[in-house]
């Protein structure tokens, strides 16, 4: 895929990334960044961004991925130099169910800068930490995850993981999840692809720096999420998503939580 120039990404500073290490975080909510805080910190984590994604401007990465909701919480990895090696973004908010029931909506997205390991719980206690919090102000209200899956093997991870994930390779999702879908991402700014509402983008084009690696596990997967991925969502090479949605227990993150301790127990024993 050829990218114009002025979807290049953001130049390499000349104070190169060499020291993978995190060794700091620091955490924010969007709203109470002052201005001159927030641009500096947009400029850096939209470097990381680019480390990932050729395409967007920092407006629009800006606008719907780092500083996506006046409420929503950064944190931000750095090394012993104070540079930044990675960033989380995550959003909580309100909508009505299909059923006019009050649930909270959740989204959170990592962003990495390749070499950039070990750093899972960091990542992990970000994320759903306020999920619990949340239970415990709200025992009543249900929780659902409605992300977007921005490649087939992030769709297939999730899926073997979360066995209430929709859409399914099999079945489509209930009308009632399909309409809250639509009616949450329009509100998020995204934009619906070829009249399916689980198909969105930001209404630009863009190609992943790692496109080719992409291309190859595509063709050498067996899995039939990665097959159902690319046949609902032809278009994810050129920055199409297909939308993810889960109902979340307590029992869901508890969970949650204890695949992301196993894992770093394996790595620790590796």
């Amino acid at each position: 895929m050829t990218v114009a120039d002025d979807m290049r990404p953001a130049e390499v500073s000349a104070d190169a990334v060499t020291d993978h290490r995190v060794v700091s975080v620091e955490d924010h909510v969007v709203r109470e960044l002052s201005a001159s805080a927030r641009e500096p910190l947009l400029d850096a984590l939209y470097e990381v961004f680019c480390t990932r994604f050729v395409g967007p401007s920092r407006d629009i990465v800006g606008e719907h991925v780092i500083l996506r909701h006046p409420d929503a919480r950064l944190s931000v990895f750095r090394n012993a130099r104070g540079q930044v090696l990675g960033f989380t973004s995550s959003e909580q908010t309100v909508h009505r169910d299909g059923r006019g029931r009050p649930c909270t909506v959740f989204d959170a997205g990592a962003y990495l800068r390749p070499g950039v390991k070990g750093i899972g719980g960091a990542v992990l206690s970000r994320i759903v930490l306020p999920l619990l919090w949340e239970k415990v102000r709200h025992p009543l209200r249900p929780i659902v995850y409605l992300g977007a899956a921005t490649n087939p093997a992030v769709y297939a991870l999730t899926g073997r993981q979360v066995w209430r994930l929709q859409p399914r390779p099999d079945r489509e999702p209930p009308a009632q999840v399909t309409e809250l879908v639509a009616r949450v991402m329009a509100s998020r700014g995204y934009r619906t692809v070829g009249g399916d509402p689980w198909r969105i983008n930001l209404g630009v084009e863009f190609a992943f720096t790692d496109e080719e690696r992409i291309s190859r596990f595509v063709q050498r997967s067996d899995s039939p999420w990665v097959e159902a991925y690319v046949r609902r969502n032809p278009g994810f090479l050129a920055g199409d998503w297909l939308a993810m949605y889960t109902p979340l227990t307590v029992l869901d993150i508890l969970a949650i939580v204890w695949r992301g301790l196993r894992g770093r127990s394996r790595m620790g024993r590796g």
